[in-house]
């Protein structure tokens, strides 16, 4: 089985997923997706992360065990706040706060995206949201939790200190 666990929970804005204690949530609407799953906005009001049926190992839900377990609260900072469940109580993804912003890969990385999405900011500005970037990850890293994926695509920006 190679450690895949077995769903046929098929993630899509307007079904149900479950918390933990049993809280039913609704997956409003697709915000992203990526290699391992989607992101959709919920009717809470937090996001969930929805993994891809084939993404879905028995290490990964150890590790968001392991991740539930130390209490991160890093504004800016999406971690895990529950796990969630299909309807035969399979772990299927997790919960967690909403991020805002454009990736820095489409925001930031070349002039003219720059100048489009942030037509008055300076190079003072740039260097403030690097500097805000690598304060998150200080904080995840003086908490013992060593960031893994450092992609320009998992940072979003709304301003040269509000990112997550």
């Amino acid at each position: 089985m190679n450690g895949i666990l077995k769903t046929d929970f098929r993630a899509a804005a307007g079904k149900t997923v479950f918390s933990q204690t049993g809280q039913k949530i609704r997956l409003a609407s697709k915000i992203s997706a990526g290699g391992e799953g989607e992101i959709f906005l919920t009717d809470s009001g937090m996001a969930a992360k929805i993994y891809y049926p084939q993404n879905l190992r028995k290490e990964t839900v150890e590790k968001l065990k392991l991740m539930l377990s130390r209490k991160v609260d890093i504004p800016g900072v999406c971690w895990p706040k529950d796990l969630l469940l299909d309807q035969c109580s399979q772990v299927i993804g997790y919960l967690m706060p909403k991020a805002e912003g454009k990736t820095l890969q489409h925001s930031v990385f070349s002039k003219p995206l720059l100048l489009q999405n942030f037509p008055d900011w300076k190079r003072s500005d740039l260097v403030t949201l690097a500097l805000s970037c690598l304060k998150r990850i200080k904080r995840l890293h003086i908490q013992g939790i060593l960031l893994g994926d450092i992609n320009p695509l998992n940072f979003l920006v709304k301003g040269p200190e509000e990112v997550w």
